[in-house]
């Protein structure tokens, strides 16, 4: 984290934050990650400024590529009208937790 491989943006009003997100990569590639918005703020477009706000800047310092997981379909709806694509599925593993029984 101190090379700088994380950049965050915060949407606030009255000083207070009500929306954010970050990315954190390395050098051309990077993950959109965190993205939040106070629950009394939401269906503002917020959350899609502020994630299109770290977007450009990290495109316009040679950013390549960004990647995110977007399981709920709340958070599709968000990335797609930001410009994103499904383009793979990503599998998930958690330690201590019990597989299926035969």
């Amino acid at each position: 984290l101190r090379a700088g491989t994380t950049q965050a943006a915060v949407a606030s009003y009255r000083g207070q934050p009500v929306a954010g997100a970050q990315l954190v990569g390395v050098g051309a590639e990077a993950e959109l990650a965190a993205v939040w918005t106070d629950a009394e703020w939401r269906r503002r477009g917020l959350a899609g400024a502020v994630c299109s706000a770290l977007l450009r800047h990290f495109f316009a310092g040679g950013g390549e590529l960004v990647w995110l997981p977007a399981p709920e379909p709340e958070a599709q709806a968000l990335y797609r009208g930001i410009g994103f694509v499904p383009v793979a599925t990503q599998l998930n593993y958690a330690a201590g937790t019990e597989s299926p029984s035969s």
